[in-house]
């Protein structure tokens, strides 16, 4: 009845997909649904839900925005008229860490004070979220206004007024695709410092902003940044102008700002080439344009000729800037000038070869519509975190960011992607005005790839290079100013993550006995075997039933961190296994079957070791009831070290006094790290749910119970809050953090199954439960063990189901003579009887010579306490109940005699049938009782009982003859009726 299923060491991976249906896929389902966005309400006394009850706070911008557990990504915390200080009463600044809209109700009555009010400190506000804008806020008194350490935030409508003590100004980026938009910086030293962080300074869109009044000498407005946008901005009054520093400075766009009054125009300081600077107003500044230390040449005119009015005509040109100190003419009358405009300090001779005679404004008709110009200025491919590299096999996510770069507002449009030349899908892109960029993610990206670590021990990182594209406004429906730029391409690669679950655990062992399955994991404690020869040694208080025999014995040694030896790449555990017996005999144990998994990830990631279970078969050494000893020993030539848990041993014992079970054995090893830890790939839990199967059982008996047993070493650690696991049955959730005996001692019985961890240290995490309600008898079962950052590595799965099994039923007679009330024979009598509970009928047997009848059943078919209903007929008939007893179960029948009354017929005392009663009567009965019937015959036998006893007596005869001489007064005849 027991099917063992062996494979080779390292034997193939059992590579198939089981879909866990039910409340797994709801619970999944329901984790990733979208939630509605809400407001949250603030005032200088409290925060409240839109809906909700009120909050009063001394700092309700603060609590409203970090103490609110509430908060989610997509809410908008809308801020009412008032001062506000920001800071804590902790001293902290105000950090957003949703992905959020803070939105005051205007600059002009909103004001943000930086400044703690007793300690003095100056904070900032730090936008650590995605897609966070902040608008409409006053802001004054910080060490910064703004710091920007999360891609595609927006700041816009707000003033920064007054100094700022950090030496960045009002605003500090480190971060991409940043837009400042409809801002006024009004007064301080710094006016606007885009240049973080340092070494990989980020691209800004700066747009209708006002930045007046500010001392810094070299700059009003920095921007080291390539492919920034700077359009439609107002520098007024500040001691520096509009700088572009550094290298890294090319490719910025800076067109139709009014540069007035400031100590300089421009500023170009080691700045990169191929700025486009067009259609600005440079007026009255101390000098137009300031150069240091740049050798590159820039654009000081439009690089594509552009449609343009001038005087009511149109023209179609190149147009440059408006120079205040241009003293050229325009001969010709198309407004721009006839002399190029000579850069002050260029060393590379640039010149603005087509000024405007009049400030660009006066360009800027009908005839010169702004246009957008749609770009895509990143792709990236992603598992659940945009820094975290695709895996295979999982679903992923590419975020396309596509920005206009144009001049004017872009309708919506649709962008498309192509991965390898294959057209992967279209999304909508929302309207964009000028400089704003808006990022869409495709999802459900599934490359395909295998796992890295192959039997026995064999290693390759496994992963690819694809090639994404991305076209914005791929259907046409934007014109555009250039339509020649709309394509981007990039290469990304995805990897195989090892800690997603990809190692179904196996079965091998099915089958039938009465008995039981222990595990254990004795006294063994998690050990470091750090050198060769280094051991660990376990022992096992092994306690079986009296008579009871070994079926199946298996030692599990789980193992980790194998680290190779110096000039080997990877290596799996060397390990000499040997199990010592009470009598004090050692054996060296073969390996029987070994299972590896490893975190694999992406070229070049560290701590790639492997991790994973090697089973021994000990069954011929677990042979009866003493203590075993098992020693593991490092013996590495490939390996340097490695690490075991608690060796777990595993005995199904079969004992004829214990109940019939069937059983279930899976092993394997695969380790899994959800929860999405950034160490772990951010992989949710149900990326890592290890599923292990439980073929369908093909008996027919009724469950007693259903025990069900897993092993996870590593499992139950939970080194910090919401490290957790889950375990599933079926579907349904039996639990969050089941497992026991990662640090504790765990002794638990259930049904066929006794799980036991001896130590506090054994680092193996096991669980056993009931799962009668659960289990689908006739159909695969199957137990998931999922990790939410846990760290675990399921290695073992047990099912016992135990049934019941019938008594046998014991044969119960029902047996009986049937008479005529006038005592005659009623010879092949018809008797049913039915079972007035069940309803069931039964027919006796009878022989046409003899008056018995009987019926043979069992105890299956009658119980104690069942009413029976006889019928028994001849030419009369007799019906009557029978209620079952207990003792004729135990007894096996009853007897059950039946008379059927007959009508009397004749003259009661009339023996010889004369008509009369006389003497001679009496002598008749006396000379049959004394010589016989034959020679005296009673004719009437129910007349001769007179008095109605059941016999036929000598005083039946006496009573007819006192009768006759003292009457029937005093000796009445009485036969019976």
């Amino acid at each position: 009845m027991e099917e063992i299923k062996k494979s080779a060491l390292g034997g193939e991976k059992m590579k198939k997909v089981i879909y866990i249906v039910g409340m797994i896929a709801l619970i999944a389902a329901i984790m990733v649904m979208p939630v509605a966005a809400k407001t949250i309400y603030v005032t200088e006394a409290g925060w409240w839900i839109e809906g909700g009850a009120f909050n009063a706070s001394s700092c309700p911008v603060h609590d409203a925005v970090e103490e609110n557990p509430y908060l989610e990504d997509g809410d908008t915390v809308f801020v009412y008229n008032g001062t506000y200080e920001v800071v804590s009463a902790d001293n902290d600044p105000l950090v957003i860490r949703k992905s959020i809209t803070l939105k005051g109700e205007g600059a002009d009555v909103v004001t943000f004070d930086l400044k703690h009010p007793t300690i003095g400190d100056r904070w900032y506000i730090s936008i650590d979220a995605d897609g966070t804008i902040v608008e409409g806020l006053k802001i004054v008194n910080g060490s910064t206004g703004i710091s920007v350490c999360a891609p595609d935030c927006i700041v816009r409508n707000c003033v920064f007024e007054g100094e700022f003590s950090g030496g960045f100004g009002p605003i500090r980026v480190s971060a991409t695709n940043f837009t400042f938009k409809g801002n006024v910086r009004e007064g301080g030293i710094i006016g606007l410092l885009f240049d973080l962080p340092p070494d990989n300074p980020v691209a800004v869109t700066c747009v209708d902003n006002v930045i007046a009044n500010t001392t810094k000498t070299y700059y009003a407005v920095k921007f080291k940044g390539s492919n920034s946008i700077v359009v439609n901005n107002t520098l007024i009054n500040n001691a520096g102008g509009l700088g572009l520093y550094g290298d890294k400075a090319t490719n910025i766009t800076v067109a139709r700002n009014n540069l007035i009054s400031n100590g300089a125009g421009i500023k170009l300081y080691k700045a990169g080439a191929g700025n486009k600077i067009y259609l600005n107003n440079i007026v009255n500044c101390t000098e137009s344009v300031k150069i240091s230390q740049t050798t590159t040449s820039q654009f000081w005119n439009s690089t594509e000729p552009i449609e343009y009015v001038w005087n009511g005509t149109t023209y179609t040109g190149y147009l440059g800037n408006y120079w205040s100190d241009y003293t050229g003419n325009d001969s010709n009358g198309d407004g721009i000038g006839d002399t190029p405009y000579e850069i002050p300090g260029s060393t590379t001779g640039d010149k603005d070869y087509h000024p405007l005679m009049a400030p660009f404004e006066n360009y800027l008709g009908e005839a010169a519509e702004e246009k957008p110009d749609l770009l895509v200025t990143a792709i990236n491919a992603y598992h659940n975190n945009t820094g975290c590299p695709a895996w295979f096999n999982l679903s992923n996510e590419i975020d396309v960011t596509v920005k206009n770069n144009g001049t004017g507002a872009a309708e919506a449009s649709n962008v498309s992607l192509y991965i390898d030349g294959e057209f992967f899908g279209k999304l909508r892109v929302p309207p964009l005005d000028a400089g704003e960029s808006a990022t869409v993610t495709f999802r459900n990206w599934k490359p395909v790839g295998e796992d890295c670590l192959n039997p026995p021990c064999d290693f390759n990182w496994s992963y690819k290079e694809y090639n994404f594209t991305a076209v914005a406004d791929c259907d046409g429906e934007v014109e555009e100013s250039n339509e020649t730029n709309n394509e981007m391409s990039v290469k990304d690669e995805a990897c195989y993550n090892g800690y997603m679950a990809d190692e179904p655990l196996e079965n091998v062992a099915h089958g039938m006995l009465n008995g039981h399955l222990i595990f254990t994991t004795g006294d063994g404690v998690y050990t470091g075997l750090y050198s060769v020869g280094s051991t660990q040694t376990t022992h096992y208080d092994i306690n079986l039933p009296d008579g009871a025999t070994t079926k199946l014995a298996l030692l599990y040694v789980y193992y980790t961190w194998c680290k190779p030896a110096s000039g080997v790449d990877y290596a799996c555990p060397e390990m000499e296994v040997s199990i010592t017996t009470p009598d004090g005999t050692t054996y060296t144990l073969p390996l029987e079957r070994a299972y590896n998994d490893t975190k694999c990830t992406c070229p070049g990631a560290l701590w790639n070791y492997p991790f994973g279970t090697y089973v021994y078969n000990v069954t011929e050494y677990i042979t009866a009831s003493g203590t075993y000893t098992v020693t593991v020993k490092n013996v590495c030539t490939k390996c340097s070290y490695f690490c075991v848990a608690a060796p777990g041993l595993l005995i199904l014992y079969e004992d004829t006094n214990a109940p019939l079970i069937e059983y279930w054995i899976n092993e394997g090893a695969d380790l899994l790290m959800g929860g999405r830890r950034s160490d772990g790939g951010y992989l949710a839990w149900w990326e890592c749910i290890n599923n292990a199967t439980f073929e369908a059982s093909s008996q027919t008996f009724d469950v007693a119970n259903a025990t069900l047993g897993v092993v996870a070493p590593w499992g139950g650690s939970s080194w910090e809050p919401g490290m957790t696991n889950h375990l599933f049955f079926n579907g349904i959730k039996l639990g969050t953090g089941v497992y026991h005996g990662y640090d504790n001692s765990y002794d638990e019985t259930i049904g066929g199954i006794t799980m036991h961890i001896g130590s506090t240290y054994a680092q193996v995490g096991v669980n056993v439960t009931d799962v009668t309600a659960y289990y689908m008898n006739g159909s695969d079962n199957v137990v998931g063990q999922a990790d939410d950052g846990d760290c675990m590595m399921p290695a073992g799965a047990f099912l016992v189901v135990t049934y019941k099994i019938p008594t046998p039923p014991k044969p119960f007679v029902i047996y009986g003579w049937v008479n005529y009330s006038n005592g005659t024979a009623v010879l092949n009598p018809n008797v049913t009887i039915t079972n007035l509970n069940t309803s069931e009928v039964f027919t006796a047997e009878t022989s046409p010579n003899s008056n018995y009848y009987q019926v043979l059943t069992t105890s299956c078919n009658i119980s104690a306490g069942d009413v029976l209903h006889f019928y028994v007929s001849d030419t009369n008939t007799t019906e009557f109940n029978h209620t079952v007893t207990q003792d004729e179960i135990d007894n096996g029948g009853f007897m059950q005699n039946i008379t059927i009354i007959v009508a009397p017929v004749g003259l009661c005392g009339d023996v010889d049938c004369d008509g009369e009663v006389t003497m001679s009567d009496g002598r008749q009965i006396w000379m049959n009782i004394i010589y016989g019937a034959d020679n005296y015959p009673l004719n009437n036998t129910w007349a001769a009982d007179v008095d109605c006893d059941g016999e036929i007596t000598m005083s039946d005869g006496r009573q007819i003859w006192m009768s006759i001489i003292y009457g029937a007064d005093e000796y009445p005849l009485n036969c019976c009726q």
